[in-house]
């Protein structure tokens, strides 16, 4: 059975990226090997070829950043023992299989967060996840709404994918300070990716956003200003650009190039 669906704008973009992670687990030599992306993909009634402009070199792309950010989410974890007690917060989870695809001990509280109307259609997609799980719905621009659901009493890291550009500036100030206000006590990390602001700039190339009549905002050209935030409670541990992303020699030149 397949669902028909009708998501406009930032949301519609979700489906292009897990195209991407689709169309990468069917390569020969996949970066992410994302097969719940597949049956996904496969269970939705959606134009992804003709709408998202995901192609191969796309998909790559995609997948290689999914996987850094996955690698940077286990490392976490793997620094605080395997049944250490600690949360994750996948924030603008979108159809992302990550609480699947990043192995976690029993000790590990998981929270994937996205608006509800996106919630309720993960919750008609996805299997069940086992262990202490909580699927919210919640806005990244709104986050006192919510973010209150979520127990402070850990280690916590929180991962966002394909939000921040999505953001005007100050939004993603709020929330950043919302963020480590919340949880800063206990010690943590904020995994995400950015764009600069020539990608800002080059958007109506992206068919994906054009699309879905989105609107991209928020560049990140210095991700060490964001120390200036939260009181100083912010440190960069690490930034890589695309191309520089572990493992991109695997990446065909074509992908490369683009990246």
């Amino acid at each position: 059975m397949t669902e028909k669906i009708t998501l406009t704008g930032p949301q519609e973009t979700l489906l292009a990226t897990l195209y991407g992670r689709a169309l990468d687990a069917t390569q020969a030599k996949p970066l992410l090997n994302d097969t719940w992306a597949v049956d996904t993909v496969n269970r939705i009634d959606y134009d992804f070829a003709g709408k998202t402009g995901m192609g191969v070199a796309e998909s790559g792309s995609v997948s290689l950043r999914a996987r850094t950010l996955d690698r940077w989410t286990a490392d976490f974890l793997t620094r605080r023992g395997v049944d250490a007690p600690v949360t994750v917060v996948h924030l603008a989870c979108g159809l992302d299989a990550r609480c699947l695809r990043v192995a976690h001990g029993a000790g590990v509280r998981w929270v994937d967060v996205d608006l509800e109307d996106v919630v309720s259609l993960r919750m008609k997609l996805f299997p069940a996840v086992e262990g202490d799980y909580a699927l919210v719905a919640g806005s990244a621009t709104d986050i006192d709404a919510w973010l209150g659901e979520i127990p402070a009493d850990r280690p916590t890291v929180i991962v966002m994918e394909g939000l921040t550009m999505y953001l005007h500036e100050e939004e993603g100030r709020s929330l950043f300070e919302g963020l480590v206000n919340r949880f800063g006590a206990m010690g943590g990390e904020i995994i995400c990716d950015a764009f600069g602001g020539l990608a800002i700039q080059m958007q109506g190339f992206i068919k994906a956003v054009k699309n879905s009549g989105s609107v991209l905002h928020w560049a990140i050209d210095n991700p060490n200003a964001l120390e200036a935030w939260c009181d100083g409670k912010l440190k960069l541990v690490e930034d890589q650009l695309t191309i520089g992303m572990m493992d991109v020699e695997e990446l065909p030149l074509l992908v490369r190039v683009r990246a």
